[in-house]
């Protein structure tokens, strides 16, 4: 990949993945290589929130601070998913019931009690971290949650035939090393502030899988609300079992 690939790509990543203004000309097979790159900028960002709040404040605003910026630097794209998603699954009909609401602008209980479930979840298990470790994980699950995003490409079939969905499984199919390379650099930050962390990514990744095919076939296909929305969960989920592995592993140790 020539140096222009490269930095047209990580600004089209950016583009897509944040706030940040970026030059992106056209999303296209370049972009796929430099997910992680946004990834640790919205990280860190919301890392950074969260440590100085935390600091000055405690762990209850740092919390709600570091939420509202994951939430703020995506463009609130993520959340659009969570709520069109949540609506959806919450028909009880065929699948075309599902699309049709999934396509809709109306804001129902189910997207609503979703993001509720979500955030809160999230909100709250960042009150468990100290200072330090909690500012890591943050930076830790967004690299995971976009991670996710490509496993989500290569494991789920398109609901639409045109959508963001369709394009971005295109650009994934012309860029194989793509998703292994998001998932070193997982691994990578992981071990960087605990194996303990490694562990968390690989369960949350697990589950993450079994989801992302449940609304597959939910659905007869995945969309980039169905996306965002299982990115969301993927998030939650590590934070949860990485909040709890400690204790779970200290009485498998105290039992043994």
């Amino acid at each position: 990949m020539s140096k222009g690939d490269a930095s047209s790509g990580i600004l089209c990543a950016m583009s897509f993945f944040s706030i940040i203004p970026a030059r992106c000309q056209s999303f296209d097979e370049s972009m796929a290589l430099w997910f992680f790159v946004p990834a640790l900028i919205n990280g860190a960002v919301a890392s950074a929130v969260y440590f100085i709040l935390f600091t000055t404040n405690g762990p209850m605003l740092a919390s709600a601070g570091a939420v509202a910026a994951i939430l703020v630097i995506s463009g609130f794209n993520h959340l659009d998913g969570v709520l069109d998603t949540g609506d959806a699954l919450m028909v009880r009909g065929s699948r075309e019931r599902r699309k049709e609401i999934l396509k809709d602008h109306y804001l129902g209980a189910g997207g609503f009690g979703s993001a509720l479930i979500i955030y809160l979840l999230l909100f709250a298990v960042l009150t468990t971290f100290n200072r330090n470790i909690g500012a890591a994980v943050i930076i830790i699950s967004e690299v995971l949650s976009k991670t996710s995003y490509m496993l989500g490409l290569r494991i789920g079939k398109p609901l639409f035939q045109d959508g963001l969905f369709v394009n971005f499984q295109k650009i994934m199919a012309s860029q194989n090393q793509a998703i292994y390379v998001n998932i070193l650099i997982l691994v990578i930050i992981s071990l960087l502030a605990s194996w303990i962390f490694l562990i968390g990514s690989a369960v949350a990744l697990v589950i993450y899988v079994l989801i992302i095919g449940n609304l597959d076939r939910s659905f007869g296909g995945v969309n980039g609300d169905i996306l965002g929305f299982s990115g969301e969960i993927a998030r939650v989920l590590f934070l949860v079992i990485s909040a709890m592995l400690p204790y779970v592993i200290f009485h498998l140790v105290a039992l043994a």
